[in-house]
């Protein structure tokens, strides 16, 4: 009968044979948790290059519209990193929250309407991936106004379209949430996009690299609440297209999960 090794406990080695095999296996499980590290490493989204100047709280010009969104027009402002911004700098409201409520009290309050106005308004600058919002201040975000002959950007027809992507939140995506996109923003997403800040649609583009649009309904309303079972879900949207500035926007005529 061949012998066979048999380890006994107490031993200060054991067999050759059996130490080879363990030693086998313990460095094939080495292998196997390196390359499942360099596999998850590869794989994790790359945190967004956005920034949300929080608390700077400084006061930005440009002339007002709430259409599509509450925006003021600017020209020639420089952002934290002293590049100039000539952009429609979208308005949102402190926390998760739209600039709508705000505009309205400061409005009704001071019985004039800010439309077509040259109005200051003071908040924290949040920009990325080309894009630039305001989040108003928590008090007294209206610094001033005063008449302008200068005039918002007009919407313009830009035909039919149908495309693919997913909704996110403009205010945590552009920069004060990494990640801002995708299932694990869900919840959050829902609660900003519910609190009125305007809903923004993430589309890949053919040569790469992401578009965005902002949706508005097929009469140019506001449907923040009919998007919500739809965002952070891959789904087509199609509508109306128009160029605003340096903005697209989409009259939503349908939306379907895929």
């Amino acid at each position: 009968m061949k012998n066979e090794e048999f380890y006994i406990g107490y031993q200060p080695e054991a067999p050759k044979k059996i130490s080879g095999f363990v030693k086998r296996i313990i460095l094939g499980i080495f292998i196997l948790l390196v390359a499942a590290g360099a596999l998850l490493a590869y794989y994790q989204r790359k945190f967004s290059s956005g920034i949300f100047e929080f608390g700077s709280n400084k006061e930005y010009n440009g002339i007002y519209t709430n259409i599509p969104v509450p925006s003021i027009k600017i020209i020639n402002q420089k952002d934290a990193t002293g590049n100039l911004i000539n952009t429609n700098l979208v308005l949102v409201g402190f926390g998760k929250h739209g600039a709508e409520s705000a505009i309205e009290e400061f409005e009704k309050r001071n019985h004039y309407s800010l439309t077509g106005m040259q109005v200051k308004f003071k908040g924290d600058l949040i920009f990325g991936k080309g894009k630039f919002l305001l989040s108003l201040s928590d008090e007294n975000p209206v610094a001033g106004f005063s008449e302008s002959n200068q005039s918002a950007d007009k919407m313009i027809p830009d035909g039919d379209i149908s495309i693919q992507g997913e909704i996110i939140d403009p205010k945590c995506y552009f920069g004060v949430m990494k990640p801002g996109r995708g299932k694990v923003h869900r919840e959050c997403a829902i609660r900003c996009i519910s609190g009125g800040i305007p809903p923004v649609f993430r589309t890949h583009k053919s040569e790469g690299g992401f578009e965005y649009f902002l949706i508005k309904g097929k009469n140019g309303e506001a449907i923040n609440d009919q998007v919500l079972p739809f965002v952070a879900d891959h789904i087509s949207i199609t509508g109306k297209l128009f160029q605003w500035g340096d903005w697209k926007v989409i009259y939503a005529d349908d939306f379907s999960g895929k």
